[in-house]
């Protein structure tokens, strides 16, 4: 019977390629949605946009800022919506987008579903 053979492979890796190849990664997940009947994608957040969620102003209007922020034309990096919208996606009706959106942001963004959807009732139900 064959001996199984043993790989041992030392690869000798610069920590200066580590870094390019972290550092340089800039390949954003999508997810599309449909947004009363129009297709979006929501791209996936930076760490700095991540960490910046919780400077907004005002929490109530954080699905806002979502969307202005990660909304994207399909295949682009053209966001559908800019600060001038805000007041307008404001009196949008509600539903199941708010859901959707927050899913999907989550998902993308690594976070806990639970945590999620906990946030998503604070701001949605105090409002």
């Amino acid at each position: 019977m064959a001996k199984p053979l043993k790989k041992e492979l030392k690869e000798t890796v610069s920590r200066g390629a580590i870094l390019e190849t972290i550092l340089s990664s800039n390949n954003f997940k999508r997810e599309k949605m449909d947004l009363f009947g129009a297709t979006i994608e929501i791209r996936q957040p930076s760490v700095k946009e991540l960490l910046s969620l919780d400077d907004v102003e005002d929490q109530k209007a954080r699905i806002v800022h979502l969307l202005i922020n990660h909304a994207f034309m399909p295949g682009t990096n053209e966001k559908v919506f800019d600060k001038a919208h805000f007041d307008s996606i404001m009196e949008m009706p509600g539903g199941m987008w708010i859901r959707d959106l927050t899913e999907k942001f989550g998902i993308l963004a690594g976070l806990d579903q639970d945590v999620s959807e906990k946030n998503l009732e604070e701001t949605t139900l105090d409002s």
